[in-house]
């Protein structure tokens, strides 16, 4: 996995948080087009889509914090889809084996597709939603006080 992990100078975290602030000034409403100057007398338009990513890095900037990015379509160690899940290497070792995440074997390695990872990210929010409603329900029917 390619990935750009560094954390912002105090420069750069006061220009990112002019930006943020220059950016809010505008209307939502108005379907911002953003601009890049690059080189002398080039300028080139930022997709919609791409306002979104850059408002959250321009964001994590400007708080002095550092960013990964990595590539939807990339396979991940089991070591780099641990850390995204926040869980230890074993514990994804033995979702993987269970087949609550698929994966492929590249020689004796496991590879894990990003996608996959967050259908089962989806799949444990839904389940805990799930459990959470049923809990509250119980707490309504047996007049707990909340």
């Amino acid at each position: 996995m390619t990935e750009v992990l560094e954390i912002p100078t105090l420069e750069e975290q006061k220009t990112a948080k002019a930006t943020l602030d220059a950016m809010k000034q505008t209307n939502p409403d108005s379907q911002p087009k953003v601009f890049i100057s690059y080189g002398e007398g080039s300028s080139f338009a930022i997709p919609q889509r791409m306002i979104k990513y850059l408002t959250y890095m321009l964001s994590s900037m400007a708080d002095g914090k550092g960013f990964r990015l990595i590539l939807g379509d990339e396979d991940l160690s089991s070591q780099e889809a641990a850390d995204i899940l926040h869980v230890s290497r074993p514990f994804l070792i033995k979702l993987l084996e269970q087949g609550q995440i698929p994966f492929q074997k590249v020689g004796k390695h496991r590879r894990v597709k990003l996608k996959d990872l967050h259908a089962y990210e989806e799949r444990q929010q839904a389940l805990r939603n799930q459990q959470l409603d049923y809990l509250a329900q119980q707490a309504q029917e047996l007049n707990m006080g909340y």
